[in-house]
């Protein structure tokens, strides 16, 4: 394992950035005298990039159902000896839930908790009540959103990389 730092110099390394090593042995196994003559080791590699994947435990659910999210995301453990957090924005991603097609408000930078240490595995979960109810909630299990049948559960992630998309009915 090579731990990476956030910068080299002034070079910001992003995670997939490729990075090239260069070793220079000044004295060999077969050289005689030191300073002889070098030998160089030369080595290409990559900051991780494994990506994010997320999911939902059902194709659909209605008020009253108690939704579970995850997020696949082994970048984002970021500390091997805790349990990390993602979800509030900047450096960690931002995830936003919402029922689209419905005024029921918006949970933004919603936390989810990794399961364990150095899982990657990131879940949380909100409970969904009926309109004209109350949305809100700030993660990883408090969360309330207030939904009518017939709109779409969104579920986002969004980092500097793109936005990711899992969707539910709301029956």
């Amino acid at each position: 394992v090579v731990n990476i730092p956030a910068k080299i110099g002034d070079a910001v390394i992003g995670r997939g950035q490729e990075i090239n090593l260069r070793y220079a042995d000044e004295t060999p196994s077969r050289s005689t005298r030191p300073g002889e003559r070098k030998e160089y080791t030369n080595l290409t590699i990559f900051s991780s990039d494994f990506g994010v994947t997320l999911s939902l435990d059902q194709p659909s659910y209605k008020a009253g159902d108690t939704v579970y999210f995850t997020v696949v995301a082994p970048d984002y453990n970021y500390d091997a000896n805790r349990a990390d957090i993602i979800g509030s924005g900047a450096e960690n991603g931002r995830v936003s839930i919402y029922a689209e097609g419905s005024s029921s408000g918006k949970l933004e930078n919603y936390k989810l908790l990794e399961t364990s240490t150095d899982s990657g595995l990131f879940t949380g979960k909100i409970k969904l009540v009926p309109m004209p109810g109350v949305s809100r909630g700030s993660g990883p299990d408090d969360g309330t959103l207030a939904v009518a049948a017939g709109s779409k559960l969104m579920f986002t992630f969004e980092d500097n990389k793109g936005k990711l998309l899992s969707t539910a009915s709301i029956k």
